[in-house]
């Protein structure tokens, strides 16, 4: 009883501040994505913090390739900078490296002689 009327106040909320029914079919399709987000054991708040941030991180990517004339290596030049470039690296590949290294690292234990 209570989700409907919850759902309702959104849907007026979201059409009465700009008057356009666009903007309720992206509140219920972004609706949607948080719930099958959390039905299939992904969290929706890393999703929130992209969207929110990455228009802003663009931005000043663009504006550091704008002031260095496209030159690719301002990225890297401050100790800062190239320490997070490699902490965005490390934790968008270790995901895909941990699971073959354990199923490597469980063989080698299987196969290794018992003392």
């Amino acid at each position: 009883m209570l989700f409907p009327l919850i759902l309702l106040v959104c849907v007026i909320g979201v059409y009465g501040v700009s008057e356009n029914v666009w903007d309720v079919v992206i509140m219920l399709g972004f609706g949607l994505a948080g719930y099958l987000m959390r039905k299939t054991g992904y969290e929706p708040a890393p999703l929130v913090l992209a969207f929110v941030l990455g228009r802003l991180a663009e931005e000043a990517i663009r504006q550091s390739l704008l002031l260095s004339r496209g030159r690719l290596g301002i990225l890297i030049e401050r100790p800062i900078d190239a320490a997070c470039l490699v902490a965005t690296a490390v934790v968008i590949v270790l995901p895909l490296v941990l699971p073959a290294l354990r199923a490597m690292l469980a063989r080698a234990a299987a196969e290794s002689p018992e003392a």
